[in-house]
């Protein structure tokens, strides 16, 4: 069912693509220098610029990305209201593009969705080391402006930092970690974010294996060429020299975590947590080398 799509990528090309990760991979910096090639529209969660520039371009996801989670079968619908044919025409042609690449944390919750509605549409999937990630996933103390992680249970929150928590995933009832959960302090809740988020890209990639291209993050840290090669590769943007090195050379906006990182490097957990670190890396390593030949 295409769910009333007019022009969803039918003709072989989809004019629209998706960037989905955990979040803290540079997202907003991809977006921006996607947005920058002719043609090309790029969009950080809806959102076209940052700051005083910043415009919603498409309808707000945040609520949406944990009712998905929870029951899958509702991605179809939001599809239909929040990223149909006319929405994504509509910014085209306000842009006058050919392309639409939505870079977002609520992509892989959506993915089955997005790929089952829009024939075509090319998925690529960032995935962070995942000490990395925890450790720039959230802040101890202070307001995070760029919430991405799950916070310390007991540090009081702002309306901001709520109503993003409002939307973000964690164990339903029926899961096994649903009982541990009100134990686990941070570091414990963003370990399970990340290798959820990154189950849920892998589990996809097994259904849409030509559809699905994931890159490791440190990919875009240590070989960027590489990296832009491999994602506009993936959205069928003819590249060259010229563009590729544009890319690679360009400032963009790389978010800096506020003040470092405030949680400390593994060596400085306990026993429990580098177990359930360890334990985390292992399985999606080796889910990730069985379902993907170039990984």
């Amino acid at each position: 069912m295409q769910l009333g799509m007019k022009n969803n990528g039918k003709s072989g090309v989809s004019p629209f693509h998706i960037v989905a990760s955990t979040g803290r991979t540079a997202t907003t910096f991809i977006a921006q220098s996607l947005d920058t090639l002719p043609g090309i529209t790029g969009l950080h969660e809806g959102h076209k610029g940052r700051g005083e520039t910043k415009t919603a371009m498409l309808p707000l996801i945040n609520l949406e990305n944990l009712g998905c989670y929870k029951r899958p079968q509702t991605a179809h619908q939001l599809i239909a209201n929040k990223r149909n044919q006319d929405q994504i025409q509509d910014v085209l042609d306000k842009t006058h593009s050919h392309t639409l690449v939505d870079v977002a944390y609520y992509n892989p919750t959506i993915a089955y969705g997005l790929l089952d509605a829009w024939e075509n549409l090319q998925l690529i999937g960032i995935i962070r080391d995942c000490e990395s990630f925890v450790r720039s996933a959230a802040r101890l103390n202070g307001e995070d402006i760029m919430a991405v992680g799950w916070p310390d249970p007991q540090k009081p929150l702002t309306s901001r930092e709520k109503f993003i928590a409002m939307g973000r995933i964690r164990p339903g009832k029926s899961s096994s970690d649903h009982e541990n959960w009100p134990n686990w302090g941070t570091i414990e809740r963003n370990i399970w974010l990340w290798h959820e988020t990154n189950q849920l890209l892998l589990n996809v990639k097994t259904q849409y294996p030509d559809r699905v291209h994931l890159i490791a993050f440190e990919v875009l840290q240590k070989n960027p060429e590489n990296f832009w090669r491999k994602l506009l590769s993936a959205i069928n943007f003819e590249t060259s020299d010229e563009v590729i090195a544009k890319l690679v050379n360009s400032q963009g906006d790389k978010n800096k975590k506020q003040s470092g990182y405030q949680i400390g490097p593994s060596n400085e957990w306990t026993d429990q947590q580098r177990q359930m670190l360890n334990h985390a890396k292992q399985h999606i390593e080796k889910f990730w080398r069985e379902v993907d030949d170039d990984n």
